[in-house]
Order: C-alpha cells, then structure tokens, then sequence
C-alpha cells in the first residue's frame, strides 16, 4: 500500500512537472519572451515595427546593427526574445507600417518631396507645406525630443481640415485619426504614435490633454497606470477656444475653404509614391537617430515655447542648415505674433509696476494697480479697462504674489528683488516702457545691457 502511493506520487509529480510551462521553457527555451513596438536595445542597435511583405497583415521587427537592418517575426538578443506587440488589426492598419527598409537620402530631398504632395493634396502656401513637411519629420524623433510637437490647424474650414488631417497621416509617424482621446489609455504601452484629432467640438477630456502639451515627459495615473505624452500631435479644433496653452505650445496652420477637395483617387494616385516616402522615414530614423538625441540646437532669441518647438524640429532636419534657417525665420514671424499678443496682455500691468517702482514705493493696492493701468490703456486710445480682479489673475500668472498689506485690501510689497523680477518680466514680455527705461534705474539699466 505504501509503495503504491509512493509511485502514484512521482507519477502525479512528473505529470504536473510537464504541464508547467515554466519548466518546459527553463528546458527548451532560456530567452525571456519581450513583445516590443520599437525600442533601442542596450548596445544601441534599434527595433522598429514593421509589416512583411508576404502578408501586410503581420507584424515584424526590422532590426538595425549600424548600416544593417533585417527583417523578422523575431529577434533573439541576449537573453530576451524580442516579438512584436499584438494590436487590433485596425490600428495596424492606421500605423502605415512600411514593408522595406530603403536609404533615406538628404534631408532637403526628403522635405520637398513630402512638401510637394501636400500641396498638391491641398491648397496650402509653399511656407505652409515646408512647416508641416518638417513638422512630419519631427514626428518620428518625438520619442526622444524635450519638445512635445503640437501642430494646430486653425480656421472653421472643416472639410479642408479633414482632408488635410488624412495627409498628413501618411508622413507622420505611426498615425492614428481620431475623433477623440476615448480609449487611447488601451494603446500598448510602449507604442508611440501620432495623433491626428478632428475635434470642431472637443471634449472637456481632450482639453486637457491639449492643455498638458506644456510639460512633456510628465505624466499622469490613470487606472492604476502611468502614463506619459509620447508622440506627436495635430488638431483641428475648429473655432473652439483651446486656452493660451495650446496658443502657445503648437505650431499653426491656417485652413481655409478650397477650391478642390481631397478625392478616393488621390491617395491612390500618390500611394507609390507615399510608400517609398514612409520607407525613408524610417530609414532616416534610424540612421540619425543619436544624432537628433544628442542634438545642442538652439535659437536663444526665440521666446518661450517657440524656442522649444524651434529647438526640437530643427535638431531633427541634420545636415540641412538652409531647411533650419527657413524654419527659423517662418517661427520668428509666429514668435513675433505670440510676443504682440502676450505684450498687449501684460504691459499695462507691468508698465504700472515700473512707474511705482521708479516712484520707489514700498508697496501698493491690486486696487491702485488697476487704476494706473486703466489710464495707459486709455492714453493709448483702448477703451478696455482692468478690474482689480483682473489685475489680481495677471499679478498671479506673473509669479508675483499679493499679500493683505492693511484694510485696504491686498497688494504688492515692493522689494527691491520684486522690482528687479518685474523689470525682467517687462522685458520679457517686450513692455513699450522698458525699451526707454528710466536714467539711473539700475533694473532698467541691468535688462538694457542683457
């Protein structure tokens, strides 16, 4: 009896040893299984996804060992086997995944080809195409670039705004045309994409994501979940007021109704053309990648986020320093429209706080602010005036913080640190009054020699 529970034991124990996974793998398979949507691996070679040839359906890896790139269902590395993500067919196909690996050639060659589609699909200006040609470039380093790129189409054109959107899914990397960010949390988490957003209604949701453009790299919890803004995005948003945020943060593009519209036909008619495009994409990708990484480019006269949206997109255009210099001087025109609108906002408040500061007040009433302000404001024939409220929100997107000085109510210590913070915030916001200063203020002097 005794031996017999002793072989019904080790045959219980043999047979649970072969329905363990776990053991069978230790036994016929040490690599650890690692579905990927791209990623570079620890001795700087780079996975990407990409389709096979045989069966567009399927996913592949392409691999790439410096100027070598293969194509498989998987690649062993180390101890790890590397195999694609699983993804719904459906955003499979959005992706525009290419199915070959071809050379990227120069990076001018590249832009005027993506340019010159664009314009024939639309009709966008030459300026125009050359921004969302580039635009599309940066697309595809947004996993490692600082800037968060936010294209914003504007106008109340919403057909053109449509076609224009599909357009631009066939440059941008691994496109999604959506309507909403409803369910975007489901995507695989390591898959970056570019989303393409028609919203001439948008959602309290998807203005907060808009909103967040601002700090990449931050993220937020959702179910339990980090996630962070990966990827390139684009938005048409119609005539909905999408805060000062996305202003700010996002290249623009005018849409305007057209003559043509956007046919069956025409993706049809240029789909050769768009595939070999996508190919090169890629190509350059993973050609310039470290480069785009390691990138120092910089244009420090530019302001604020047009300086960060300056530095990413042009680190991506490499070895093309006439594509830069138009870059430059179309986002200085932006720049320039930006700094108006920010100084016509500010200046009356700030030119109020130099005239108290150069009284050498010690201190003074949100309510007296105002009133100075209100009378620069007339002087310059508006007829806007300013609540102390109003004063009050501008002090507060300043970094100046009131306190409750007497009965009076709240105002602002004058410091001799506050009127050196608000000489640099009136010169940053290119207050009039600053460009004459004051002789013998040393914070007017001090800003003047910067």
């Amino acid at each position: 009896m005794k031996r017999q529970r002793t072989v019904g034991a080790a045959k219980a124990a043999a047979s649970k040893k072969k329905s363990n996974p776990k053991s069978v793998r230790e036994k016929t398979d040490t690599k650890e299984l690692t579905p990927t949507a791209g990623e570079r691996l620890p001795d700087g070679s780079m996975l990407e996804l990409v389709r096979n040839s045989s069966d567009t359906a399927r996913l592949a890896l392409l691999h790439r060992v410096g100027q070598h790139a293969t194509i498989a269902y998987h690649l062993d590395h180390g101890d790890r086997r590397y195999v694609p993500i699983s993804a719904d067919p459906g955003v499979v196909r959005h992706l525009r995944l290419p199915i070959k690996d071809l050379p990227c050639g120069l990076t001018p060659e590249l832009v005027d080809q993506i340019s010159s589609i664009l314009m024939q699909t639309s009709e966008l200006g030459a300026d125009d195409a050359f921004m969302a040609a580039v635009f599309a470039v940066a697309s595809f380093f947004a996993d490692c670039l600082m800037a968060q790129l936010c294209l914003r189409l504007v106008g109340s054109a919403n057909t053109e705004a449509m076609a224009l959107l599909r357009v631009l899914g066939w440059f941008c990397w691994h496109p999604l045309l959506l309507l909403d960010d409803t369910g975007i949390d489901h995507l695989p988490e390591n898959l970056t994409t570019t989303r393409l957003f028609y919203a001439p209604l948008p959602s309290d949701r998807l203005r907060k994501l808009i909103s967040n453009l601002e700090a990449p790299g931050f993220g937020v919890f959702r179910a339990g979940l980090l996630r962070e803004n990966r990827g390139a995005t684009v938005i048409y948003s119609g005539l909905a007021d999408m805060g000062r945020a996305c202003d700010d943060a996002c290249l623009r593009l005018p849409v305007a109704p057209a003559t043509r519209s956007l046919s069956p036909g025409d993706e049809e008619r240029h789909r050769a053309a768009v595939d070999e495009i996508r190919a090169r994409l890629l190509n350059y990708r993973l050609v310039h990648y470290h480069e785009v990484c390691s990138s120092t480019f910089d244009v420090a006269d530019l302001s604020g986020q047009t300086r960060e949206i300056a530095r990413g997109i042009g680190a991506c255009l490499v070895h093309a320093p006439d594509l830069r210099d138009r870059l430059i001087a179309l986002l200085r025109e932006q720049d320039e429209s930006v700094r108006m609108e920010r100084s016509a906002e500010m200046s009356p408040v700030l030119e109020s706080l130099m005239v108290l500061c150069h009284e050498r007040r010690t201190s003074v009433h949100v309510g007296e602010i105002a009133t100075i302000a209100s009378q620069i404001l007339s002087a310059r024939g508006e007829w806007d005036t300013l609540t102390p409220k109003e004063v009050g929100g501008k002090l507060k997107a300043l970094g100046l913080r009131t306190t409750r000085l007497d009965a009076g109510g709240r105002g602002l210590k004058l410091t001799r640190e506050i009127c050196a913070r608000i000489h640099r915030a009136a010169r940053a916001f290119g207050a009039p009054a600053i460009e004459k200063g004051l002789p013998g203020c040393p914070d007017c002097k001090q800003v003047q020699d910067q």
